[in-house]
């Protein structure tokens, strides 16, 4: 992963770190580090859309996928969003990974698709993989996803099966 060079003020929040740029207050960067190092990271900025802040970048390493890292970010800019009273919203390019997680909000009830047709972004090593969505050519169905209450999502895990009970 690359990251920026630019001088960055960040605090804890919760398990990553929020981090801000004076030059550019309205971008925040949200990183989720392991034994000290960042292992991931996601890009929010109120964008021209009054009241929303938006996804931009997100990127976890490979060996820390299916580590609930990418949810932790995801987390973190719901809380961002909430502090600053406003919605969260995935950006109109998203990868494969991206779009699975944005599928599976609005599955869940936590998120909404708005629009139609979104540019879908292969750039990711592994995005072929089986099990995440594939594009429409080269699109998405939806054009946006918003979580429309983020003060009101405390998490977004999957939800557990519950183990059967014997008979």
């Amino acid at each position: 992963m690359t990251y920026s060079r630019k001088p960055m003020s960040c605090i804890p929040d919760g398990p990553i770190d929020r981090c801000t740029n004076a030059r550019d207050p309205d971008v925040v960067s949200l990183r989720a580090m392991r034994n000290g190092r960042i292992v991931g990271r996601m890009d929010v900025y109120e964008g021209d859309r009054h009241g929303e802040l938006t996804v931009g970048v997100v990127e976890v390493e490979k060996a820390h996928r299916k580590q609930r890292v990418g949810t932790q970010l995801y987390e973190g800019a719901v809380r961002e969003a909430c502090r600053r009273k406003l919605t969260l919203a995935s950006d109109t390019m998203r990868s494969p990974f991206a779009e699975a997680f944005w599928r599976k909000q609005q599955l869940k009830g936590r998120a909404f698709c708005s629009g139609q047709r979104a540019d879908a972004f292969y750039g990711e090593e592994g995005a072929d993989r089986e099990g995440l969505p594939k594009p429409i050519g080269a699109h998405w169905p939806c054009r946006r996803f918003v979580v429309r209450t983020p003060c009101d999502v405390a998490s977004l895990e999957g939800v557990k099966r519950r183990a059967r009970q014997a008979r």
